[in-house]
């Protein structure tokens, strides 16, 4: 008999049944989640991605988890044909996982004769305005404000379902995707992370393991290849001799002004300058200058939480890799910066440390210094209720913030050129300021009722 993979992509969440004489003990949903269903508030994990989930040799637990047309799916029933799973996890505001479904979508199509293929979404990596699993932090992430991937975690299991159509809708997935829990049960059994990835075979033993799925040297189609014993697709292994530089934005540099309690992001991109080697590069936090009460976190695939000081990202030949410094500011206007070294794994001579600073004023500084020179940006109605209209923009592309008067983050994105429609409807009653662009930056009062 032909031996079958099924390949199981968590994004959020999900769990399988396997053979319950070999497979773990059950860990879930025993049937399909009311709309209204209360998602369970996931516990922050801050830890090592590579210190959680299963193991090459561990057996799986079985689960079942549903289809967003409530389809049922157990790990046991599937490992029963025959067939060998491969589970991964995920969600669409893992920037990460957005950057592989064509992965998954081709070794679904390549491998249908060996394997099924599911999708499992879990908690949203990076949601917008509520806190990141993964550091306690709001990290909603530049990637997703360029990519317009604003998603709130979910609080009942419809919305989760709503995450995912939406994802469905911007990047079509081939294999079929299932919902984890109401408490999120795959995502704590499998291993609480952004982007895992198991080959599980009929007897419900890990055979392969992803910390994250496809990451490099890592290769998903040449693995399964050669554990299926199929012709090769010309799998060569490549260098990690790469060398390195770091990009800075020509006009933002490695500097930004904001508003006291805002979260202030410096990006920059690491680009590996070989066509032929990986570049392995250590990312460290080596000094931290800022007012007591802020906090700073590293971001690369994934925003860190604030106690991490240092990473490892994988470059692949001629490809680039955007890293973030995160600045958690408070509600007095300070300043503050932070020198990140950059170090080749493979060659310490290739080594840069980059300096990332900030200042922050209050609102009221703002709007007394635009005062001297009117803006030509217009808001109405304001009053607004549902809808806040803004006009006058003239370029793409120009980040927002609306904070309230405790200088609370409300919610933010990108406006486009031209006039815009900013929802204020879930907004309570009260006088807010919207914050448009950074360099400099416009600072506008409105009222909601």
């Amino acid at each position: 008999m032909i031996r079958q993979l099924l390949a199981v992509f968590v994004c959020s969440g999900l769990f399988f049944s396997a053979y319950t004489q070999n497979l773990l003990p059950h860990i879930g949903v025993s049937s399909q989640p009311e709309m209204d269903d209360t998602i369970c508030e996931p516990p922050v994990y801050d830890g090592s991605f590579h210190e959680v989930g299963l193991f090459v040799g561990d057996v799986a637990p079985d689960f079942t988890l549903y289809t967003i047309h409530g389809e049922e799916r157990q790990l046991s029933q599937i490992l029963a044909s025959g067939k060998h799973v491969m589970i991964v996890n995920g969600s669409y505001s893992c920037w990460r996982f957005r950057d592989v479904i064509p992965t998954i979508n081709d070794i679904t199509e390549l491998f249908e004769d060996q394997m099924e293929t599911f999708v499992v979404y879990t908690v949203e990596a990076h949601p917008h305005i509520d806190l990141s699993p993964y550091s306690g932090t709001l990290s909603t992430g530049e990637r997703n404000f360029q990519d317009s991937v604003l998603l709130r975690q979910p609080t009942t299991y419809q919305e989760r379902l709503q995450n995912i159509q939406f994802m469905i809708e911007r990047d079509p997935v081939v294999p079929e995707i299932l919902a984890d829990g109401t408490c999120n049960e795959w995502w704590l059994n499998y291993g609480t992370a952004a982007n895992h990835a198991y080959l599980i075979d009929p007897d419900g033993v890990v055979q392969i393991r992803h910390t994250w799925f496809n990451q490099p040297p890592q290769d998903i189609q040449c693995e399964l290849t050669e554990y299926f014993e199929l012709p090769s697709p010309g799998c060569a292994e490549i260098g990690t001799f790469g060398s390195f530089e770091i990009e800075v934005d020509e006009e933002q540099g490695t500097y930004q002004e904001g508003i006291a309690g805002q979260t202030l992001m410096v990006p920059v991109t690491i680009r590996n300058l070989s066509e032929t080697d990986f570049v392995f590069v250590d990312i460290v936090r080596d000094s931290v200058t800022t007012p007591q009460a802020w906090l700073t976190a590293l971001c690369v695939d994934i925003c860190l939480s604030p106690g991490v000081n240092e990473t490892t990202t994988a470059i692949a030949p001629g490809e680039s890799q955007s890293f973030t410094f995160y600045f958690f500011t408070n509600h007095e206007p300070g300043e503050g910066s932070a020198v990140v070294r950059f170090k080749n794994v493979t060659n310490a001579l290739n080594t840069e440390w980059v300096t990332f600073s900030v200042s922050t004023q209050s609102d009221e500084t703002i709007t007394s210094l635009e005062s001297v020179n009117e803006p030509q940006i217009r808001l109405y109605p304001n009053p607004a209720v549902n809808w806040l209209r803004v006009a006058g923009l003239g370029n793409d592309n120009t980040p927002w913030q609306i904070f309230d008067s405790a200088s609370r983050l409300a919610d933010e994105g990108y406006f486009h050129t031209g006039e815009n429609n900013v929802s204020v409807a879930d907004l309570q009653k009260g006088v807010y300021v919207l914050r448009i662009g950074a360099h400099p930056a416009q600072v506008l009062r409105f009222i909601k009722h």
